[in-house]
């Protein structure tokens, strides 16, 4: 096993021609990027005209990595795996795609460092070990002229190399982790990037097939409640930097968000409602 305190910088390069082949089984086209402001930009240029492919992107380093609401993703050159891309799901269960995406995402990550690393989801789009922040997802419609959806930019950052010391000089509002602290040894970020894009590959045929039949998405929801690091916890709920609601969450579901009970008053909150914050209080 490979500490991962106290070490030089490492290197773990890309096989693109690897990804390329093995990531096209899946059905995608995989462009890599050494460099650039974001992946997202990359994926909504390609969207600007029609696509057949899958095309997904991702990079080294990320000058202006992207969050949720213009929140700006954090990295060290060569250590994270960070892609978009660009899927076109049915339009009949596209409310409940992001939660299935962050599902199929902690699927992916858990197929590579094992069940035992308990990864959570931490809605309304974080990965989390221990309450400590591993990955984040940001899902993004791709609209016409008639605000009609054409499909859907999925971005997913990873944190896979940092030390405890390298995150001393983020700036976050939680504190982060990484795969290699969290499995206290190297993880291959070629193979937790492969594993990822498999698993959610068909994301959106799940959400339509959970949105037609109630028994698929019960089987979703007991799976979102399993995976919630906010059920059963008390939560306070923030639009911007200002409080607007708390109390313990009592369930979860899929395209539904979060069900806060508050006294005798239960209550679901969705990212969609506002620019959402939850922090465990």
């Amino acid at each position: 096993m490979t500490q991962v305190e106290d070490r030089d910088r490492i290197s773990d390069p890309y096989d693109v021609g690897f990804v390329a082949q093995a990531s096209h089984k899946s059905g995608y086209v995989a462009h890599y990027l050494p460099t650039t402001d974001s992946t997202m930009n990359r994926a909504n240029e390609r969207a600007e005209s029609t696509w057949e492919e899958v095309p997904v992107y991702y990079a080294d380093e990320q000058t202006q990595g992207r969050g949720r609401s213009g929140r700006k993703w954090q990295s060290i050159p060569g250590y994270d795996v960070m892609f978009s891309a660009l899927l076109k799901p049915p339009q009949s269960g596209i409310f409940m795609l992001s939660d299935i995406l962050a599902l199929r995402t902690r699927q992916g990550i858990h197929s590579v460092v094992g069940n035992e690393v308990e990864v959570e989801l931490k809605y309304p789009n974080d990965l989390v070990v221990s309450d400590k922040k591993l990955a984040g997802l940001l899902v993004v419609s791709i609209l016409n002229r008639n605000q009609n959806n054409r499909g859907i930019n999925v971005g997913v950052g990873i944190n896979v190399h940092e030390t405890e010391e390298d995150f001393s000089g983020y700036e976050t509002d939680y504190p982060p982790t990484s795969l290699d602290i969290v499995r206290g040894e190297l993880v291959s970020r070629q193979d937790v990037l492969l594993s990822v894009l498999d698993a959610i590959r068909y994301a959106g045929s799940e959400a339509t097939i959970a949105a037609e039949n109630p028994v698929s998405r019960e089987r979703i929801n007991d799976e979102l409640r399993e995976a919630s690091a906010l059920l059963d916890r008390d939560i306070v709920i923030f639009k911007g930097d200002d409080p607007f609601a708390e109390g313990q969450v009592v369930d979860t579901q899929v395209g539904k968000g979060i069900q806060v009970k508050n006294g005798k008053i239960k209550r679901w909150h969705k990212k969609f409602d506002s620019d959402m914050k939850v922090r465990v209080a």
